[in-house]
């Protein structure tokens, strides 16, 4: 599920911030509604997920759950990185294929 994708992504952006967000009220604002049904829910199907949410527990957050349209911004930086590495694909196809045009034309 992608929620738990998120929850990962929690998990790891929290520990990492951990000192700007240490009992500091502060919202966390998610694109997926999964997220808002996980704070309701009282049996977990894993216990991973139950560990995550204890963890979570220190701090002090609202969970918001927003449309993907209105996370554009930060949609583009986390998506960054899938974008760029298509781009050194594409680009690592093109250069063999001009180095053979290039090859060509001075054999001609």
């Amino acid at each position: 599920h992608s929620s738990v994708g998120e929850l990962a992504t929690r998990r790891w952006a929290f520990l990492k911030w951990r000192k700007y967000l240490w009992l500091k009220a502060f919202a966390w604002i998610t694109d997926c509604s999964g997220i808002i049904k996980f704070w309701e829910m009282d049996l977990m199907p894993t216990h991973q997920c139950q560990r995550w949410k204890v963890n979570t527990m220190h701090y002090v957050f609202t969970a918001i759950h927003r449309p993907e349209y209105m996370l554009c911004e930060c949609n583009l930086l986390s998506r960054y990185n899938q974008h760029a590495e298509g781009l050194r694909k594409s680009d690592a196809t093109v250069v063999p294929r001009r180095d053979a045009k290039i090859e060509a034309k001075l054999q001609e």
